[in-house]
């Protein structure tokens, strides 16, 4: 699947990763939108070393 257009959303996943206090990200959208596919590329970026354990956690 081509992954397009999605920076500003990264940008804002990426954000919220950041933060010392806790926070809450709900995506939601139309289906076959990319939604799942958008968390699968946040989660493959290599800057972030802890997403590996959430992404056990929420995608199977």
């Amino acid at each position: 699947m081509r992954f397009v257009d999605r920076d500003r959303e990264l940008q804002t996943l990426q954000q919220e990763y950041a933060r010392t206090s806790s926070s809450m990200v709900i995506i939601y959208g139309r289906r076959r939108v990319g939604k799942t596919e958008l968390i699968r590329h946040f989660i493959e970026d290599p800057n972030c070393n802890n997403k590996l354990n959430t992404r056990r956690t929420f995608i199977q």
